[in-house]
């Protein structure tokens, strides 16, 4: 009877290697100065903006802004997708969504990238909190 053997490895290298192979968490950060940008492409002509009063609703395509930290991974970073909701502060309604597919990206970089939002909101009247006046979605 034979044993196969793939040789040698000692509980160390085997550390090694998993120290440099296993994905880090990386860190997000929401540009500050411009956290929401115009979207552009087939995702801008797929979403036609539209405000209203009566019936209260906003409808509009945009996409926020990101950094992403991959200082801490030895290899490239590969997102199967990423997903985001955007809530309203004051009345914590939701008002967006997002979707990211297959991204890949580089190690040891802060790379920016852009995640399409879908803005969509539909109230009875613009007395809903979420749709005042003072909205700056609603001017």
């Amino acid at each position: 009877m034979s044993v196969l053997s793939c040789g040698t490895f000692s509980p160390h290298s085997i550390g090694i290697v998993l120290a440099f192979t296993i994905p880090r968490v990386p860190g997000f950060a929401v540009n500050g100065e411009t956290p929401l940008v115009q979207a552009s492409g087939w995702f801008n002509e797929s979403i036609p903006a539209q405000f209203s009063r009566f019936p209260a609703n906003f409808t509009f395509p945009a996409a926020i802004s990101l950094q992403v930290d991959t200082n801490s991974n030895f290899l490239p970073l590969v997102f199967k997708k990423v997903d985001a909701q955007v809530y309203d502060l004051d009345s914590f309604r939701l008002v967006g969504k997002g979707h990211l597919n297959h991204t890949k990206l580089p190690a040891h970089k802060f790379t920016d990238i852009q995640m399409p939002l879908n803005f969509t909101y539909v109230a009875t009247n613009d007395s809903d909190l979420t749709c005042q006046l003072s909205s700056p979605l609603l001017g």
